[in-house]
């Protein structure tokens, strides 16, 4: 489990609802509802493991008389978003979360580190809650669109949102702004490993013949490779000479169908994260990462990979990126609203740019290490066609896809969408990113 909650604080009629108290005593709410229709789909596209909701348990007067909010028993104190029995509830009495006893210790035994904010009133429990989280050591992130207060009193959310920033919190500005978290990634693709193995399409044939010409790999080359998943590189690479080949995979399904599916002598298949496996350094002739380094954390893989290579080892990223800015894409724009959500690792810093196209970002990282020379990045665009259950099947492979609550739904949208608008047949545009580093002699 992740050590990041999205923290939904009070979504609870008397806030959000038309008729509540809060919308009695302000000149519209209209801000507020804007907010509570972006935390659902918030909600849409996590994890419900991911999704801590507090409410508030006021009594009557609580606060000054005449105001009465979020009172047990009454209309307004129900929760107003799509939530279900899947998330955690937890309650409290006062404004800040942190003044619930619960609250603080599902932090502690969860081993919580990070809180994504969201929820009401933003210059009230909102803010003393993050205040109160900083002041904890915790990382603070604020969805500046999943939180609101009335109308007539927005000035207060903008400086809560200056006032924490100032105070080291991270504004996001919406919620379709969020990261996967990187740990999903050991566990995003499991599911089917067959399915996707057969939905993915392989690495274009040049790749192959780069790493033969510069980086020579011949029989007895000792090879590991990070994040294995199916063995859709593994195979190329044992054809290319890679012996022995040890491929690193952390989802137990997809190394059970690496395993099973490869039986070759000069493979072996160990499950568990590169961050914890035990190889020796020093060792390696080439090492390799097939759509996969996005998902670990790069300044500590890249030292780790630098640490197991041989002087004059050999280091290659690749990967397939779908979706080209150069190129017309139709059926990304025709899916692009539908599929707002949290963003994949590799998407990069800059979301304009793929983290495997962010060719300056990845040399600087390489080259910070100290460890490598001789680097080199090449491109190659190309075009994949698919009929309507190609399409599906490929989106069913996506992390972005795969983490949401209303997957299915989704997925078959995807595939309406390409039959009847498509004609059954959708181009999806490819580039092929390939980075080759030396080890320093």
């Amino acid at each position: 489990m992740s050590d990041k909650r999205i923290l939904i604080i009070d979504p609870q009629m008397d806030f959000t609802g038309s008729d509540g108290s809060y919308a009695e005593r302000h000149a519209g709410i209209t801000q507020i509802r804007d907010a509570k229709q972006k935390i659902n789909k918030l909600l849409s596209t996590h994890q419900r493991g991911e999704i801590l909701i507090v409410t508030s348990d006021y009594q009557t007067d609580q606060f000054e008389k005449g105001l009465s909010v979020c009172i047990p028993g009454t209309v307004g104190h129900k929760v107003d978003i799509d939530a279900d029995e899947t998330c955690t509830f937890i309650s409290k009495t006062q404004h800040s979360c942190f003044s619930s006893a619960p609250f603080t210790e599902y932090l502690k035994t969860q081993r919580v580190k990070e809180l994504v904010i969201c929820g009401f009133l933003a210059e009230y429990c909102v803010k003393q809650t993050a205040i109160d989280a900083l002041d904890h050591g915790y990382e603070v992130s604020l969805v500046k669109d999943c939180i609101g207060t009335g109308d007539d009193v927005q000035e207060r959310r903008t400086q809560m949102l200056t006032v924490l920033q100032e105070k080291g919190a991270k504004i996001v500005d919406s919620w379709s702004d969020l990261r996967i978290d990187r740990r999903f990634g050991r566990e995003a693709f499991g599911a089917d490993p067959a399915g996707y193995h057969a939905a993915r399409p392989p690495y274009p044939e040049w790749v192959f013949e780069t790493l033969r010409d510069r980086c020579r790999p011949s029989p007895n080359t000792t090879t590991f490779e990070v994040g294995a998943g199916t063995g859709i590189a593994t195979r190329r690479l044992l054809d290319l000479g890679a012996d022995p080949l040890i491929a690193i995979e952390p989802d137990l399904r997809l190394a059970k169908f690496l395993q099973e599916t490869t039986p070759d002598k000069a493979l072996t298949v160990i499950n568990t994260a590169f961050e914890d496996a035990i190889l020796d350094e020093g060792h390696f002739d080439l090492g390799v990462s097939a759509t996969a380094f996005h998902w670990l954390n790069e300044e500590q893989g890249l030292t780790k990979v630098a640490q197991l290579l041989r002087p004059g080892g050999w280091w290659a990223m690749i990967w397939n990126v779908f979706g080209d800015n150069e190129r017309a894409d139709p059926f990304h724009e025709a899916t692009r609203v539908m599929l707002e959500g949290p963003l994949s690792p590799s998407a990069g810093n800059d979301v304009r740019s793929h983290f495997a196209l962010d060719t300056k970002s990845r040399v600087a990282a390489l080259q910070r290490t100290n460890a490598f020379d001789s680097i080199e990045h090449r491109t190659e665009p190309w075009a994949l066609t698919l009929d309507a259950d190609q399409t599906v099947a490929l989106y069913a492979t996506y992390s972005n896809i795969n983490i949401r609550s209303d997957r299915e739904a989704v997925l078959a949208e995807l595939g309406h969408i390409a039959r009847t608008k498509f004609n059954n047949r959708v181009t999806r545009n490819i580039v092929t990113s390939l980075y080759i580093a030396r080890r320093r002699c």
